[in-house]
């Protein structure tokens, strides 16, 4: 048996976070990666990342938002 159905089974609800705690958590990852934007290796590969994660998102939402969509369709939750 999965263990998330375990854990439900006995009474545990699976919440979200608020967008204000989301906001909060970037807020704070990008002042941890600010500070250290000083060291060059760094700084090189926060760029690299980011211009993958800009060019990449929008396909990542339309592909796995719509494959989960369907899991869930056609085999349930």
């Amino acid at each position: 048996m999965p263990h998330w159905l375990v854990l439900q089974q006995q009474g545990v609800k699976t919440l979200q976070f608020s967008d204000d705690v989301w906001d909060a958590f970037g807020a704070a990852s990008k002042e941890v990666m600010d500070e250290n934007m000083g060291d060059e290796l760094f700084a090189k590969i926060r760029e690299s990342f980011e211009t993958s994660l800009a060019s990449s998102a929008s396909w990542i939402n339309k592909s796995d938002g719509f494959y989960v969509q369907q899991r869930i369709r056609v085999l349930g939750e």
